[in-house]
């Protein structure tokens, strides 16, 4: 059970924090998520759950994949195409996410974090990242100069958690 909250992007973060929370109970196993929306159900919660099958589709380096996306009539069921995933991260971009949504935001803090937690990279390579990141519109660059800050817009949010 989540509890889905009302805004559109904390109800999709909800639905992704418990769904990475099962993945990691399940100690290697790599499991495909299958998506259920039904016509009598209110439309924000069919729009919440549509809005985190294309997240999933972000997740494969959380090892979750999509399986699928029903449509329940009351009658019959009706497979839906995929939905579009946001955009497709490579494993850098993704880490990069999830530590700035831990609460690094400089260039510096983010690189030394990456470093020490995962592997031994140069500033170059996080610098480029970050505004790969920032062209897919995951972040936003604030400040001027060489003194940014890296926030996660609502959709990086969403994909980080």
């Amino acid at each position: 059970m989540v509890e889905v909250p009302g805004k559109l992007v904390d109800a999709v973060i909800a639905v992704r924090r418990s769904m990475i929370s099962s993945v990691t109970m399940l100690d290697g196993f790599h499991p495909r998520v299958y998506f259920a929306l039904f016509d009598n159900a209110p439309n924000w919660l069919n729009t919440v759950l549509l809005y985190t099958a294309s997240v999933v589709r972000s997740l494969t380096w959380e090892g979750i994949g999509l399986g699928g996306v029903v449509y329940y009539h009351v009658d019959e069921a009706e497979s839906l195409p995929e939905p579009p995933q946001f955009v497709d991260l490579n494993p850098t971009e993704y880490l990069i996410l999830k530590i700035i949504a831990e609460g690094c935001t400089t260039a510096e803090e983010i690189h030394e974090t990456y470093v020490r937690e995962v592997v031994p990279v140069s500033r170059q390579l996080i610098d480029a990242t970050l505004a790969r990141l920032n062209q897919y519109r995951l972040v936003n660059m604030i400040g001027s100069g060489g003194n940014y800050h890296y926030q996660l817009t609502d959709l990086g949010r969403m994909i980080a958690g």
